[in-house]
């Protein structure tokens, strides 16, 4: 009898021990793609903006599309990987509360005869290199000067004004600086050591967009199950500390905004990609224009920004 209340002793320690140990099973969350690998990523993002301009209340309601070809093509000694990024297609439609309606989009380029929508309908096919690390950082943007070149190239702007002009909207929308924000924004999940169901991880990052704004990130692991680790994320959004005033002569264009963003991400644990993104985002704060000259002086106009952005990775 003693034995065997020894026997089911030892049982239930053994069974607490292994079931303790399952529960603290730790994951190692980092970028780990393999040479020859290929992958589609699908963006949208819908927004709407409110701007109070005058006592005049201007709401813009916008959904953007974004599609790329991925292909890794090289992983060197640190294990960054060099990943060739193709543009597939893009579009944009925003409505007005006026009633106004632009639509851009590189499927159908004749829709609008905007500068964007002319930059739409060449990109697709364009490709820029990206270098990323294993942790997630990007390391280096090759071939944007490139692309550029092609851009222009194939538009065949013989107005030295209206190049340049192009050249600073492709440099806005799609520059170094443009393509850092979005590959950061998506593997900026990775923590620096490896995590368990619980575990809570911080970092900073710039936010992907049009305004200048940093995001304060708390990532947590609510779980990982057949290799996928899900990770929920809480922001604080702030205007970027230290961003100095945009230049539109003869006005100074800077940003007081605060708010927040949450959101889901599914990260398969084996290549570190995250499958599947959702962030929710709203914040709020004052535009403020200021000029030395008098008829403009210094204006603030009140803006409220919220929306949603969804993104699907799959492999090829």
């Amino acid at each position: 009898m003693k034995k065997k209340i020894v026997n089911i002793a030892c049982f239930t320690l053994m069974s607490i021990l292994i079931f303790s140990g399952c529960m603290e099973k730790k994951v190692k969350l980092s970028l780990n793609v393999k040479k020859g690998d290929s992958y589609k990523i699908d963006m949208v993002t819908e927004e709407k903006v409110i701007q109070n301009i005058s006592d005049k209340k201007v709401e813009v309601n916008s959904k953007y599309n974004t599609a790329y070809s991925c292909y890794v093509s090289n992983i060197d000694k640190n294990k960054n990987a060099s990943i060739q990024v193709t543009f597939d297609s893009l579009s944009v439609k925003s409505m007005e509360n006026n009633g106004q309606t632009l639509e851009r989009n590189s499927g159908n380029p004749s829709s609008d005869k905007g500068e964007l929508s002319k930059i739409y309908s060449v990109l697709p096919g364009k490709n820029f290199t990206v270098k990323v690390s294993g942790d997630g950082k990007v390391k280096e943007v090759i071939g944007i000067d490139e692309l550029i070149g092609k851009v222009l190239k194939e538009l065949n702007i013989k107005d030295e004004k209206q190049k340049q002009e192009l050249q600073k909207i492709i440099m806005d929308n799609f520059g170094e600086e443009s393509i850092r924000k979005q590959v950061e924004n998506i593997t900026g999940v990775y923590p620096d050591e490896a995590v368990k169901t619980g575990d809570v991880w911080e970092n900073k990052s710039e936010v992907f967009g049009e305004y200048p704004l940093e995001a304060e990130n708390k990532y947590t692991l609510k779980e990982n199950k057949d290799g996928i680790a899900e990770v929920t994320v809480e922001s604080k959004i702030s205007t970027k500390k230290g961003k100095e005033p945009i230049i539109l002569e003869p006005i100074k264009l800077s940003y007081e905004i605060q708010g927040a963003q949450n959101g889901l991400l599914n990260v398969d644990e084996k290549t570190g990609i995250p499958k599947h993104v959702k962030i929710n985002y709203k914040y709020a704060g004052d535009i403020k224009f200021t000029s030395q000259d008098a008829n403009i002086g210094s204006r603030k106009f009140p803006v409220n920004i919220e929306g949603n952005r969804i993104i699907n990775i799959a492999g090829k």
